[in-house]
């Protein structure tokens, strides 16, 4: 994902340690948790993008729908009209 969510890594480690956690313990913690959180949290931003993306597919599939099922009735009813000549 491309789309990032503010984490203070620094603001956390330093609060960490305040806590009586070793720093270099609270840093790793720190950089971690930031890890976690842009790797599986999804931002409203990019779900709209892929929505707006899954909305082009359908909109492109609902066309193309239309167009075969408007072509299949045409080509019965030419063999009607053939049929009945």
């Amino acid at each position: 994902m491309s789309h990032t969510i503010p984490f203070d890594t620094l603001s956390y480690s330093k609060r960490m340690t305040k806590a009586g956690m070793k720093q270099d313990l609270a840093e790793e913690q720190a950089t971690a948790i930031s890890e976690i959180i842009n790797d599986k949290i999804v931002t409203r931003e990019y779900l709209d993008l892929r929505l707006n993306a899954l909305d082009l597919k359908i909109n492109s599939l609902y066309l193309k729908l239309t167009i075969t099922l408007g072509s299949i009735m045409l080509t019965g009813l030419g063999l009607i009209k053939l049929l009945k000549l």
